[in-house]
């Protein structure tokens, strides 16, 4: 009876190839930190590429964490000014008493500057979104009671998702 050998030829074939491979790029990525970007491309924001201004669909659904909840999400139109992108003021619809007064990009993710009016004092409020140029995802926490935990501390989450609909921003009040 005849008795298969493994196949090695290809798979040995397949390792040289890998590590050539591997080698090529190392080349190419030590040839590519040798380049000198222009001081202007140094220089520009990063956010106006992370995120694109105009209409945008935002859902939000909010949660409470540590309690059972059962939560539709809510869809609003907003329109989002370059100037408001430049600033990082990307607002949250469905938190009407609370307002982003800007954030910070790092690359194409944007911390939020959060502020709750009617929450108890020492109350937590924090957000951040990563941006993809026509969407973007995130999430908003606010922490009524810090001091407390479990349903007590009254830690809601708001998860958003935003998708670009189009430049111009049809009859909506800019934001």
């Amino acid at each position: 009876m005849h008795k298969k050998q493994p196949f090695k030829t290809p798979v040995s074939a397949f390792k040289a190839r890998c590590v050539t491979l591997l080698l090529s790029f190392t080349a190419f990525s030590a040839a590519a930190t040798d380049v000198q970007a222009p001081p202007q491309a140094l220089a520009a924001d990063p956010a106006p590429a992370a995120l694109v201004s105009g209409y945008w669909q935002v859902t939000s659904r909010p949660d409470l964490k540590g309690a059972p909840m059962i939560s539709l999400p809510k869809t609003t139109g907003l329109c989002i000014t370059p100037e408001q992108v430049a600033v990082g003021q990307v607002q949250v619809p469905s938190m009407p008493s609370c307002k982003v007064g800007g954030g910070k990009w790092a690359g194409n993710q944007l911390v939020l500057d959060v502020v709750c009016a009617g929450l108890p004092a020492g109350a937590l409020a924090t957000g951040e979104l990563l941006a993809a140029g026509k969407s973007f995802s995130g999430k908003v926490d606010v922490i009524s009671q810090p001091q407390y935990e479990g349903p007590a501390r009254g830690h809601f989450i708001y998860h958003l998702t935003g998708s670009w609909v189009g430049a111009e921003c049809p009859g909506l009040p800019r934001q």
